[in-house]
């Protein structure tokens, strides 16, 4: 059983579930066989049990966060490989609002490392910039409204993600869906392989998501205020420093323009 620091929450993750004051959280559960759409290879599920859990989903996972208008997720991913692939999500867009709009994210790295795949939407549908950010242990991730996205677990223990998102923000999972994943594969073998279902070539610049240029690279288009720029890079845990001060987070329940 592994401990998180995670205040104000007392949690500790056995296989993968989470345990809030020694009591199982409630969950949703990614089953395997949900992922087959979006691996590279179609057989990669053949010798596993499709009806096993591929990752679980603690959304709400603290309802007091949603005094202010925001909403606390958890998630954790198993290591280990999906065919010749990192263990990961499906991936999303951020829906669009009837009038054209869409909300951001911040993600939290609790325990484990992770590669986080984001890929920017372009006017035509199609992608026109490609990042893979590294991130571990407390690290941010501020994701904009119109960056698809999807977390991959390249590490040897389980990985604990957090969140914190608007309540009327919904995932589109349709694109990584008809092109079978990302736009790019991470693969167990330490290679990022161009998916050929997107039929386009772009370039994928790797960097740590604890860098003022990524930040900066991913908000250049909606700057954020220097104060949130301070925090993504403190380390801090984000539902502590959310419930001291919820204002600081105002940017996630404000929609954006794609």
């Amino acid at each position: 059983m592994f401990q998180l620091n995670a205040p104000p929450l007392d949690l500790t993750m056995e296989d993968c579930q989470l345990f809030l004051d020694g009591q199982k959280v409630r969950h949703q559960v990614r089953l395997l066989a949900e992922m087959a759409p979006v691996l590279q290879e179609e057989n990669a599920l053949r010798d596993m049990d499709k009806g096993s859990p591929a990752y679980f989903m603690y959304d709400n996972a603290y309802p007091e966060s949603q005094q202010g208008g925001l909403r606390y997720d958890l998630t954790t991913i198993p290591s280990g490989s999906l065919g010749r692939e990192y263990w990961k999500t499906m991936g999303h867009y951020h829906a669009l609002l009837p009038r054209g709009v869409a909300y951001p994210e911040i993600y939290q790295v609790l325990f484990g490392e992770a590669i986080f795949l984001l890929q920017h939407r372009s006017v035509d549908d199609g992608v026109d910039e490609a990042l893979a950010l590294r991130a571990k242990k407390g690290d941010h991730l501020w994701i904009p409204p119109a960056w698809g996205h999807l977390s991959i677990n390249p590490g040897a223990s389980p990985l604990v993600l957090c969140d914190l998102i608007s309540p009327l923000c919904h995932a589109d999972y349709s694109v990584y869906i008809e092109k079978r994943g990302g736009i790019f594969r991470i693969l167990q073998d330490g290679t990022f392989e161009l998916n050929p279902h997107y039929g386009q070539e772009v370039q994928l610049d790797i960097c740590d998501a604890a860098e003022a240029d990524a930040i900066d690279r991913l908000t250049k288009s909606s700057p954020l205020s220097q104060d949130m720029v301070d925090f993504l890079l403190s380390g801090e845990h984000i539902l502590s420093r959310y419930l001291q001060e919820p204002d600081l987070f105002r940017p996630l329940t404000e929609a954006a323009a794609e």
